[in-house]
């Protein structure tokens, strides 16, 4: 038994070696097992595998990805369950990725392994630096994202990021979706690497032209928040703005990321003394205006104070006397 993986990569040598082995098999028993992405396979190789689709002895086995069920039988019993859960969507069905994902502890879910990031690493290390200019652009667009805002983000001309798109659909690291001009990554943890790759600096500069790119386009207000709190300065109003609508949308259906967009927006702020006892954001605050942007939010219970985990995170607790009113000023009984 002969056993081969990530064919895919394999080199000129070794595509040679396999022709050689599937036009003249050994006249004794014997078993050739090979494992690859289709989509990354070379052409002399899947112009030879083809050839043998009508052969008696080649078989070819399509692998899709862990359901859940089996995902949660990879994790096992001792793994609570909603753990599980996000394991699974983590990895997204990829029991590579599962695997490592499972071996860290729960409070670095936001770090990736280390043998998930080498072996993602090494699948930009062959990219040339504009391909891999516009996958960056692309990362910072975000999950999904239309072909024709990522020139725009990354700077480059039509052809050329149109030929660069192209060479990443080709290495299989970008994929299109069912709307025709819109990609996806073939992986989250792919385009974290990806997103990881790019230089903090050139990170903020090009959230910050997609946000405006988005703004000029009429998006909606989450998606210009997602960009404007990775790029805002102080004293940027219109970014105080966005995040303040945004934040207001979001708080009956997503409290957390409302309270988050309102934490960042305090960083915008040109903060001056004032004898005021208003926030910049129109609700009464207990005390004068402060100089300081963390004092500032602490000070009005909406921007601080904006949903639980906000409040967990910063040690409020509730008022015995109202309970009910969730360190809500302007819903504070008279």
């Amino acid at each position: 038994m002969l056993v081969l993986d990530d064919v895919h990569w394999a080199d000129e040598a070794s595509v040679e070696l396999i022709e050689h082995v599937l036009r003249h098999p050994p006249e004794g028993p014997a078993v050739l097992a090979m494992a690859y992405r289709p989509r990354q396979l070379p052409d002399r190789l899947a112009t030879a595998f083809s050839a043998l689709a009508r052969e008696q002895w080649w078989r070819r086995i399509e692998v899709g990805p862990l359901t859940l069920p089996e995902a949660a039988a990879m994790c096992g019993e001792s793994v609570p369950e909603a753990r599980r859960a996000e394991l699974f969507l983590a990895s997204g069905g990829n029991p590579f990725y599962l695997d490592a994902l499972l071996r860290l502890d729960p409070g670095d879910s936001e770090e990736l392994p280390d043998t998930v990031r080498a072996v993602l690493i090494g699948e930009l290390a062959y990219l040339a630096p504009p391909v891999r200019l516009v996958a960056q652009a692309a990362a910072v667009l975000g999950e999904e994202f239309e072909a024709g805002l990522i020139g725009a983000v990354a700077q480059t001309g039509e052809i050329e990021t149109l030929d660069a798109l192209d060479e990443l659909i080709a290495r299989d690291l970008i994929r299109q979706s069912v709307a025709g001009q819109r990609f996806r990554f073939r992986h989250p943890l792919l385009r974290s690497v990806v997103y990881g790759s790019a230089g903090a600096g050139w990170r903020i500069g090009a959230h910050g032209r997609a946000a405006q790119l988005l703004a000029d386009r009429g998006a909606s207000l989450a998606v210009q928040a997602t960009h404007l709190e990775r790029s805002a300065t102080i004293g940027d109003a219109r970014a105080v703005e966005v995040l303040v609508k945004a934040a207001d949308q979001a708080t009956p259906l997503a409290p957390a990321r409302a309270a988050h967009w309102l934490r960042k927006r305090c960083g915008c702020w040109e903060i001056e003394p004032s004898t005021s006892r208003s926030c910049p954001c129109g609700w009464p605050t207990r005390s004068p205006w402060p100089a300081s942007s963390t004092r500032a939010a602490r000070s009005c219970t909406r921007c601080w104070a904006g949903c639980r985990p906000a409040r967990a995170s910063s040690g409020w607790r509730p008022s015995p006397r109202w309970p009910w009113w969730n360190g809500c000023w302007a819903a504070r009984p008279a």
